[in-house]
């Protein structure tokens, strides 16, 4: 409800209810007032409120999901890197089987014992293979004979683990490998 206007220096005065007047350019007198322009029916009233706590649902759960696929994601890495370590630990257990059944028959005879099988265990030390437990299996199934040649024949595998079954961290790793030698070792 406007009470008379009045104009002053191009300006129209609206007196508006409560004491209230407002001046401006006469094309702004047709204008209500900010508080008059009411854009939300009163049935959708509070309906921010739904759609900020919905909002803040979603994106915590967003963030929930993101940190634990971040922390499996750094568990499978720390895994792979010791899958790999278990790897080498077991080529160097390998190695030293090798080494040992070739070098001499006294060292052959320490690990392979012939008709027989002798486990060797040993824990690595030193090096990214630190803590490795080493399990060496050489069976030595005796030889055969070829063209006057006595062939020894051994099969010796090596299983290099780390941690305990059922841990998250454990891993291991088994490699096999055969072993023929054409002369007699020496003593």
């Amino acid at each position: 409800m406007e009470s008379e206007a009045e104009y002053q220096g191009g300006r129209r005065v609206i007196d508006r209810p409560g004491g209230l007047s407002s001046v401006g350019p006469l094309w702004l007198s047709s204008v209500p007032s900010p508080a008059a322009i009411s854009t939300t029916p009163k049935h959708q009233r509070g309906v921010a409120i739904f759609a900020v706590v919905f909002l803040l649902i979603l994106f915590g759960t967003i963030g929930v999901f993101m940190a634990r696929t971040s922390g499996v994601q750094n568990m499978s890495t720390a895994l792979s890197v010791r899958t790999m370590q278990a790897s080498f630990a077991a080529r160097s257990g390998l190695e030293w089987g090798i080494r040992q059944a070739t070098a001499s028959q006294a060292s052959h005879d320490t690990i392979c014992d012939s008709g027989g099988t002798i486990n060797t265990a040993f824990t690595l030390t030193g090096g990214a293979a630190n803590g490795y437990q080493v399990d060496l299996v050489c069976d030595d199934s005796g030889g055969y004979q070829e063209a006057g040649v006595n062939f020894e024949v051994d099969l010796i595998t090596v299983n290099a683990r780390r941690g305990n079954p059922g841990d998250l961290t454990f891993v291991t790793r088994t490699l096999q490998a055969v072993i023929t030698t054409g002369r007699a070792l020496p003593p």
